[in-house]
């Protein structure tokens, strides 16, 4: 097996002597501002997991591709993902004990908010939290961003009426 990486590299040599008809798991290359799509064999597309039946030469296809940085906010380490250009920077949604998701904001401040634009530059993108405030009658209070305001957003308790006051410590 022959292995044409266009100038990307690999972490480990990958395998060139197989024996016929065994499948195989390709190795994934890295290239410096791509992202790895697949590999080719006579200019069409294989599947990672791959059986050769004689001498095969593997050519690596890149798409170019930008560093976007997801800021946390909640005491995780910021997560740095090459996202591939001209597509959505996605990430599962993270976890913050006593906040809700809000979204990804494209400032620190937190008033731009992404909009799942197509990736076009390096870019950094912050998690936007709203705190969850937990009322004494079971209900869940969620404070909004003015930080003055609160909305009801959940219920544990076990009666089937409850009363939900105006105010929830001094909020609205």
């Amino acid at each position: 097996l022959t292995f044409d990486a266009v100038d990307g590299v690999f972490a480990v040599a990958p395998i060139t002597n197989v024996n016929k008809n065994i499948e195989i798991e390709l190795p994934v290359p890295t290239k410096d501002g791509f992202v790895f799509k697949h590999w080719l064999v006579n200019d069409s597309k294989v599947s990672m997991n791959y059986t050769p039946n004689g001498d095969t030469t593997f050519v690596a296809v890149w798409a170019a591709s930008f560093d976007v940085t997801f800021v946390m906010n909640n005491g995780e380490a910021n997560v740095v993902l090459p996202i591939e250009e001209n597509t959505v920077a996605k990430i599962d949604t993270p976890i913050y004990d006593g906040h809700t998701f809000v979204g990804w904001f494209k400032d620190e401040a937190l008033t731009e908010a992404y909009n799942n634009a197509n990736i076009t530059e390096a870019i950094t993108l912050y998690a936007k939290w709203d705190e969850v405030i937990v009322g004494t009658e079971g209900l869940v209070y969620t404070e909004n961003a003015d930080g003055t305001t609160c909305y009801v957003s959940g219920y544990y308790g076990t009666v089937t009426e409850v009363l939900i006051g105006n105010y929830y410590n001094g909020k609205t």
